[in-house]
């Protein structure tokens, strides 16, 4: 019996040792946890920090993100609660019904809580006419809005109880859509089309674990717009021709981005995915056409996915038309760094991509940026209202 004690002492000991052992040999080969955290320095000792008690506070919060196994030990306590209460730790991602995983913001942006109101969509999708007709026949430029598919709307039927109440029926990416068919701005709305889609489809449009639509999702949503510039545009736009679907039971790439981000010992059980391979083809032509990005993260998965490369000759791409991409080297670039009338005088197309209607903002603000370098004089006489 002594001997058993003294056993398990040592093996109590071994325990609280072992992170530190970790941190300074790295005896397992642990997995970084995903996502933004910011690990602190090791604080500078001062009187002053001693006295004010800020380098207590600093010693132990770097002491915390120093423990060597504080991976594991962040995705085994995530993974209790997960398993537990689905609760999920991590910012802006609530658990659904089936483990289906939502962005609050989508699911906010899907009940009309945030919708801006007709007064300031009228307004933006207004210029974004003139916009889209200063481009057609001026430069010979085809404007495009993309309304990409937002989760909540194409799985309704997993939204969590407390969000599925109090729905109402205006949402920004709704209005938008009716408002840019009204006055005449080229919209394709992948919500409906994804919807009519749903049943027959036969891997997930939208993944379990995902974000955006999946890599299976893409291919026909891009070949879906490269049908639509052929036809709307006269440009020679390059035709998709699927070779073969691969079949996967795990998500890869973007289809598993939120799921990587709660940061679980485990996987998010999957149903089984499909990733399309294919190739494009030109007619008549041997170039393809050169077109501008302008949006949010949906744009990844035909960019990761091949699908940009297939249909166009460049990859230019302005992150919520804040970021440049492709960037120089490693250095940020940002819109205020390059000069916006010499990109856009350069494209066949401009195509506006976005999620849950951008917020209200279609284009994020890349109206208002164009105008004013293509036309400045009118520009300021053009100012969009307050919702009220």
């Amino acid at each position: 019996m002594f001997f058993a004690k003294k056993i398990f002492f040592v093996i109590i000991i071994l325990l609280l040792l072992l992170p530190e052992f970790q941190a300074q040999f790295q005896i397992f080969k642990t997995k970084p946890l995903k996502g933004v955290f910011e690990n602190t320095e090791p604080p500078v000792f001062t009187a002053k920090s001693w006295l004010d008690q800020s380098f207590q506070v600093l010693f132990a919060k770097n002491f915390d993100d120093s423990i060597g196994i504080k991976s594991d030990l962040v995705r085994l306590y995530n993974q209790v609660d997960f398993s537990l209460f689905r609760i999920v730790h991590a910012s802006k991602i609530v658990c659904g019904k089936d483990d289906y995983l939502f962005p609050t913001d989508y699911l906010e942006a899907a009940s009309g809580k945030n919708f801006r109101g007709p007064l300031t969509i009228n307004s933006r999708v207004s210029r974004l006419k003139k916009l889209q007709d200063l481009l057609w026949n001026k430069y010979k430029i085809f404007l495009l809005v993309i309304l990409c598919p937002d989760k909540p709307t194409f799985y309704p039927e997993y939204i969590p109880e407390r969000y599925s109440s109090n729905r109402v029926k205006l949402t920004n990416a709704k209005y938008i859509a009716d408002r840019c068919k009204h006055e005449g701005v080229n919209v394709i709305d992948f919500n409906p089309y994804f919807l009519s889609m749903k049943k027959r489809s036969l891997y997930p449009l939208i993944p379990k674990t995902g974000v955006h639509w999946s890599y299976y999702g893409a291919y026909f949503a891009g070949d879906s717009l490269a049908k639509y510039l052929r036809q709307k545009s006269g440009y020679s736009v390059p035709r998709i021709v699927l070779d073969s679907i691969t079949i996967s039971q795990k998500p890869l790439g973007e289809d598993n981005d939120m799921g990587e981000t709660i940061n679980l010992l485990w996987g998010i059980p999957n149903t089984t995915l499909g990733y399309p391979k294919f190739h494009s083809v030109m007619d008549h032509v041997n170039s393809k056409p050169s077109a501008l990005f302008v949006g949010d993260s949906f744009y990844w998965n035909w960019l990761n996915g091949n699908m940009i490369s297939s249909l166009f000759n460049n990859s230019d791409f302005w992150y919520y038309c804040k970021d440049v991409y492709p960037r120089n080297g490693n250095s940020s670039l940002s819109i205020s760094d390059i000069d916006v009338e010499e990109v856009i005088k350069k494209q066949n197309f401009i195509i506006l991509i976005q999620v849950n209607g951008a917020y209200g903002e279609p284009g994020y603000g890349f109206t208002e940026l164009a105008m004013s370098a293509l036309d400045p004089m009118n520009s300021l006489l053009l100012k969009t209202p307050r919702s009220i």
